[in-house]
């Protein structure tokens, strides 16, 4: 071979062995891509017209490949979708010419078309597999299948025209064999699932916009009808069956000729339209089932029951739908009746929970929040109460569906323990309305009711104790008869543990006022300088701190104090006594110099021993400072009794500082010699404090949880002891068991007390077997 600067020459050796030089000459390489695209092409059309059985396709196969090597992929895909843009215009107007037939004979040309174009498209795939696998796959591009199925469904499925075409023969089909007339199923389904192939892309698939979105409002409109003029015709008897043949028709339409998911909606708007929508129909009601249980309708209430429990109704499940099976599941009316009750109290108790939730407990708006909760359960209790008594398991099992909706509010809602308690202590305390001892009763009953749906009984505990302590401790108790009846219940409910401690609460307000009687005897030699009236508390039965508030007192107070310390020892041997002044409470009498009015001022203990500290000389002022090294107390404590008593309503005191909020050590006070008042008796009212709210609610938490470990500990070995062996799983699920009536103990909670045993000797694990634990006697 010789290379010269033009060209290529090459020398051939003739015959006789003289060598003859040719010059030669590049083709033309767009008329060698138009030669190999021409036979191609011609190969192409050939398969489309589905006379391919004389075709080589080896040398078609033979044309991509030079035609890839060439670097004329690109034009090759332009040029095939052209050739496909050709035929799917073929397909368009034979599907033109064919709606104008009927439309049975147009989805069965259109069946006809697609299945012959998926055909040939597959073909002509294999033939272009080089083009596939060695240029689009790598470029991340669609096949050569996938691109023909693209094109078919843009110049056929989505021209205005034949859509509509396609979807309004669809749908007279399915109609036609709603109303009982016969249809090719197949057909239809063939041409469902067609659609069902394209649009995946989106968010909707055109089988979901053209086929089953307008089937599903055409049935909604159709059995909401078919129910209206049903239910003006048919017996109850007759209707019923009416609808089980409707769903069981409508079941097998379905499955012969859509897909799965338009199966569950249809029967889903059935079920909704011809039972669930004429539900007050069907049991010739006026009102809904809402209503029935606000406005406490006890004759429609029976009227339902009554109906629910004889009728041969049996509904679609919307569980159920999800099944294969081709027999219609269903559920009992009743079933429908407990779920309709459930939501119904879920919601209410939630609409009332969800405004009241955010303020304070005992603040006007949460009890009357609470009120309506209560009015409520009564109207719920009151058509229970009228059940027949054959008819107990309805009963029970409608107050178990009631119980499932209170406790899924209350689980979410955990402020509901301490709001129903202040409830209570509302009702419970003077100053109420008065009660008699059946509305006692019947508030008693309905907080029971609320109180078994609570998921963490010992959070209501915690608060009930709180406030029942401050009704005794107050002598705020409207009736102590009232009272017992609570215990009694509560302690009926969930075991005497759970009302030990206030039943002791009670027992020591019984003996402080004979032990103050037997005081009075005693010191009746010496005049007393006050009235006194003590509480004696037993350490542990009350939610007092463990150590006492203490603060120095006044003279007159330490004089009475100490004579009661020395009758205690007197009357008792080797007990302690602590004096707390946070929870007591007394009298101040006063004469102010300008007005001459004499006053009777309600104080608690601390301002009272404050309030003592100023002289009764006129204009004396005592600083902060001296304030806190006469009385001792923490500075929390003495800027919260004279924020009430300096910046309150009442203002016994007057200080120095500009701020009217705020106390600072720089402020100076003294008697306010200018307190009007229109009342003789004028209670001081407390401040507290966000910092000791928080940590009293800090505080509470930990005393809960302190008191749950010992309940889970507790479990854990009485269980332990009796089993001797048990894994940790089934360990878990029986202390769960076990405390579930108390509260819903965590498992890590469990596992940690689990380590806490095993310090202590009570368990240990086994050697081999880690997650199995045995008790140690």
């Amino acid at each position: 071979l010789f290379v010269c600067l033009f060209g290529v020459v090459m020398m051939k050796r003739s015959k006789n062995g003289r060598g003859k030089v040719k010059a030669y000459t590049p083709r033309n390489r767009t008329q060698s891509f138009n030669k190999h695209w021409h036979t191609l092409q011609s190969g192409i059309e050939t398969i489309f017209k589905h006379k391919e059985s004389k075709l080589s396709f080896e040398s078609l196969h033979r044309q991509v490949y030079t035609i890839c090597n060439k670097n004329k992929h690109l034009e090759l895909l332009r040029k095939w979708d052209e050739c496909v843009k050709e035929h799917t215009a073929e397909i368009r107007q034979s599907l033109e010419h064919e709606a104008e037939n009927g439309n049975a004979q147009f989805i069965a040309a259109l069946r006809k078309q697609y299945s012959n174009f998926c055909l040939s498209a597959l073909k002509i795939n294999d033939i272009m597999l080089y083009l596939n696998r060695h240029y689009l796959l790598k470029n991340d591009m669609d096949v050569i299948y996938f691109r023909a199925l693209f094109i078919f469904e843009s110049d056929v499925l989505m021209i205005p025209s034949l859509n509509c075409a396609i979807q309004n023969a669809l749908l007279e089909l399915l109609e036609n064999d709603r109303d009982g007339k016969t249809i090719e199923r197949m057909e239809v389904k063939s041409c469902a699932t067609m659609l069902l192939h394209f649009g995946k892309s989106g968010d909707n698939s055109i089988y979901e916009m053209n086929l089953e979105k307008p089937y599903i409002t055409s049935i909604t409109a159709y059995y909401r009808q078919q129910a209206s003029d049903c239910l003006e015709t048919m017996s109850l008897h007759d209707y019923l069956i009416f609808v089980k043949r409707v769903l069981n028709e409508e079941n097998d339409r379905c499955s012969s000729c859509l897909h799965e998911t338009t199966k569950q909606k249809a029967l889903q708007v059935c079920y909704v339209e011809m039972v669930v929508s004429q539900m007050s129909a069907i049991f010739q009601l006026q009102d809904n089932l809402d209503v029935i249980y606000e406005q406490c309708n006890i004759e429609d209430f029976l009227l339902l029951l009554d109906m629910s429990v004889y009728t041969p109704l049996r509904l679609v499940s919307d569980d159920e739908t999800q099944k294969t099976n081709t027999s219609i599941p269903y559920m009992q009316p009743m079933e429908q009746l407990f779920a309709l009750t459930e939501k119904f109290v879920e919601n209410r108790a939630h609409a009332l929970l969800e405004r009241i939730e955010h303020g304070k407990a005992s603040s006007p708006a949460s009890l009357e929040g609470m009120q309506v909760l209560f009015d409520l359960q009564q109207s719920i209790s009151t058509l229970f109460a009228k059940i027949s008594t054959s008819h107990h398991h309805i009963k029970t099992a409608l107050q178990s569906a009631v119980l499932k909706g209170y406790n899924s509010v209350f689980s979410e809602k955990k402020k509901i323990a301490e709001l129903l308690s202040a409830y209570l202590d509302n009702k419970l305390k003077k100053g109420t309305k008065d009660l008699s001892n059946d509305d006692v009763d019947e508030i008693a009953d309905i907080a029971i009711d609320l109180f078994r749906a609570l998921p963490d009984k010992d959070v209501f505990e915690v608060f009930y104790k709180k406030f029942f302590a401050r009704r005794l401790l107050l002598e705020k108790s409207a009736s102590v008869d009232a009272e017992q009846q609570i215990l009694q219940k509560l302690k009926f409910e969930c075991g005497s543990s759970f009302t030990l401690k206030l039943e002791k609460m009670f027992k020591d307000i019984d003996k402080s006022k004979e032990l103050m009687s037997e005081f009075s005897e005693w010191s009746h030699q010496s005049a007393p300088l006050f009235s006194l009236n003590l509480r004696l508390l037993t350490s542990g039965s009350w939610p007092v701190t463990s150590k006492p508030m203490t603060c120095v007192l006044s003279q007159p107070m330490q004089l009475m104090s100490d004579r009661f310390q020395e009758f205690f020892d007197w009357k008792f041997t080797g007990r302690k006594l602590m004096l707390d002044v946070s929870l007591g409470s007394g009298e101040v009498v006063a004469t102010f110099r300008k007005s001459k009015k004499r006053h009777i001022f309600i104080v608690s203990t601390m301002q009272m021993i404050v309030l003592q500290q100023f002289p009764s000389e006129e204009g004396a002022a005592l600083s902060w400072n001296e304030l806190q090294s006469r009385t001792n107390m923490e500075s929390d404590s003495l800027r919260r009794v004279l924020l009430s008593l300096s910046c309150g309503k009442a203002r016994l005191l007057v200080k120095s500082g500009n701020s009217k909020s705020v106390i600072e050590p720089s402020d100076e006070f003294c008697v306010n010699e200018k307190f009007k008042s229109k009342m003789v008796k004028v209670k001081i009212p407390q401040v507290h404090s966000v910092s000791h709210q928080q940590a009293a609610k800090k505080k509470m938490d930990t005393v809960l949880l302190e008191e749950r470990k010992h309940a889970i500990d507790a479990c854990i070995v009485r269980i332990m002891k009796m089993r001797q062996s048990m894994h940790y799983n089934n360990l878990v699920v029986e202390v769960c068991n076990h405390l579930m009536k108390r509260f819903s103990p965590q498992t890590s909670l469990i596992k940690r007390r689990l380590e806490s045993l095993i310090d202590g000797e009570f368990l240990q694990r086994d050697e081999n077997d880690r997650t199995l634990y045995h008790y140690l006697a």
